[in-house]
């Protein structure tokens, strides 16, 4: 009957965003492995998930190294004449959710743009670009320090269920993982000093031990973000029935990692 057939669409769905989940986060993670440009790489995230949840507009903004202003990392949907107003803009109290969301170091989300004051200086930029809700949070480094902020925009007024939280806590674990794997992550990371500071006081390492130090490190994260992989290729194959495969993340993670430093 109609309640049968409504319990087979719901697995082929949640296997088909399963599926799709995976892929994505696949191509993140061989983007990072690969030590491609952390540009090319946030933008192959924000697409894979707006293609994963048409509607979605995805923003991935970068603090700078002066912990004041946020930068433009990726926003492939979004109008250019609005990442530019954003680009630079300084982290505050009443900042948008965004800027909000990185000075509090937590979630802020807003259903409604047009009423929310957390948006009042900004209700007119945002409704030039069609934008009505938006909910953003904290990129964190290993350290618990604020380096970013990850946006869903919306074209509508909306809250965020259980399936939209679910996959920002897995963009905000890839996000972080490839701000630290880049080489360029003193620029996101250095908000003590400069140069050797920086180095010492944020990534914990100096001398000869740097490189030591930094591939363990990274090592590491790829380790639970493939650990991550196989448990939603388990998940998509329970979904659509198919026989569990021993993957490519699968031999990652029965490596050991490096020794902790």
């Amino acid at each position: 009957g109609a309640p049968g057939i409504v319990g087979v669409l719901t697995d082929v769905t949640a296997g088909k965003y399963s599926a799709l989940s995976l892929d994505c986060q696949r191509r993140v993670l061989e983007l990072i492995a690969s030590g491609a440009a952390l540009a090319d790489t946030l933008d192959t995230l924000a697409r894979g998930i707006e293609a994963l949840l048409p509607g979605i507009r995805s923003s991935i903004l970068l603090l700078d190294r002066d912990g004041v202003h946020l930068r433009h990392g990726a926003a492939p949907s979004l109008p250019e004449v609005y990442t530019r107003a954003v680009d630079g803009i300084a982290i505050g109290e009443g900042v948008g959710s965004c800027g909000t969301a990185a000075w509090r170091g937590k979630p802020v989300v807003v259903e409604d743009i047009a009423s929310d004051p957390l948006w009042a200086p900004y209700t007119a930029l945002a409704a030039s670009a069609g934008l009505k809700a938006c909910w953003s949070s904290p990129i964190k480094n290993h350290e618990g320090l604020v380096v970013g902020a990850f946006a869903f925009y919306f074209k509508e007024p909306r809250e965020p269920n259980a399936l939209h939280k679910s996959l920002v806590q897995v963009c905000l674990h890839l996000c972080a993982l490839a701000f630290r794997a880049d080489a360029g992550a003193l620029k996101v990371d250095g908000r003590i000093g400069s140069g050797e500071e920086n180095r010492v006081a944020l990534h914990g390492f100096s001398g000869k031990g740097q490189g030591h130090f930094a591939a363990a490190h990274i090592e590491r994260h790829l380790h639970r973000a493939c650990r991550r992989l196989v448990e939603i290729e388990a998940m998509s194959a329970e979904a659509t029935g198919m026989t569990p495969r021993r993957s490519l993340w699968a031999e990652v993670i029965s490596k050991p990692t490096c020794d902790a430093v």
